[in-house]
């Protein structure tokens, strides 16, 4: 009787073994579909957010432009002080530069 249960034992082993082989190319398949679904939703979403984050930086620092020239030739009689200026325009670059940086790091990661 004791040499019956291991033989036993082997047997369902080896049933459980043949049904999780029959059973899991399916389960794989809509596994892989699920992960395709997700990277490609994934890729989508940071396509349309690095766009706006791109159309921000540009219209950003076309602004900046803006108020250079305006200082530069004095439109409109338009005036900041040097050290006003002087802050804004490398303040506002820095953070425009660093947002595109951050985004550009979150758009092209590896996921690791």
């Amino acid at each position: 009787m004791t040499t019956d249960i291991p033989i036993a034992n082997q047997v369902v082993k080896r049933q459980k073994r043949r049904l999780t082989e029959i059973q899991s190319p399916p389960l794989r398949k809509d596994n892989e579909d699920i992960d395709k679904t997700i990277k490609h939703d994934t890729h989508r979403t940071r396509q349309i957010l690095i766009g706006c984050v791109g159309c921000s930086t540009f219209l950003w620092l076309v602004f900046t432009a803006l108020v250079v020239l305006m200082l530069g030739f004095q439109y409109k009689d338009f005036n900041l002080s040097d050290a006003v200026a002087i802050a804004f325009i490398t303040t506002s670059l820095a953070t425009v530069l660093g947002l595109l940086g951050i985004g550009l790091r979150f758009y092209f990661s590896t996921g690791k």
